[in-house]
C-alpha cells in the first residue's frame, strides 16, 4: 500500500511538472504571438509610411517634371521667336541690299544714257 501511495505521489508530482511545463509553454506561446503581432503592426506601419513617402516623392517628381517641361517649352518658343526674327532681319537686309544695288545699277544705267 505504501508503495502504491509512493507511486501515485510520484505520478502526481510528474503530472504537476507537466502542468507547469504546459503552462510555461502556453505563456511563451502567448508572448510569442504578442511579439509577432507587434512586429506585424510595425511592418504595416512602416509600409504605410513608405507608401506615403513614395506618393509624396512621385508628386514632387511630377511637379518638377511639369515645371521643367514648361520651362523647356518657354525656351523653345523664345528660341523659335528669336530665329524667326533673325531670319526676317536677314531677309530684310538682303532685300534692302538688293534694292540698293538695283537702284545704284539703274542710276548708273540712266547716267550712261
Amino acid at each position: 500500500m505504501n508503495r502504491a501511495i509512493e507511486i501515485e505521489t510520484q505520478r502526481l508530482q510528474e503530472l504537476q511538472e507537466i502542468r507547469v511545463v504546459a503552462d510555461t509553454l502556453d505563456i511563451l506561446s502567448q508572448e510569442h504571438q504578442e511579439k509577432l503581432k507587434t512586429l506585424e503592426q510595425d511592418i504595416i506601419s512602416k509600409r504605410e509610411t513608405l507608401e506615403k513617402e513614395i506618393t509624396i516623392r512621385r508628386k514632387e517628381w511630377q511637379k518638377e517634371q511639369a515645371e521643367y517641361e514648361e520651362q523647356l517649352q518657354a525656351y523653345n518658343d523664345l528660341l523659335a521667336k528669336d530665329r524667326q526674327q533673325e531670319q526676317e532681319e536677314s531677309q530684310y537686309k538682303l532685300k534692302t541690299t538688293r534694292k540698293i544695288n538695283t537702284d545704284n545699277y539703274e542710276a548708273i544705267k540712266r547716267q550712261r544714257q
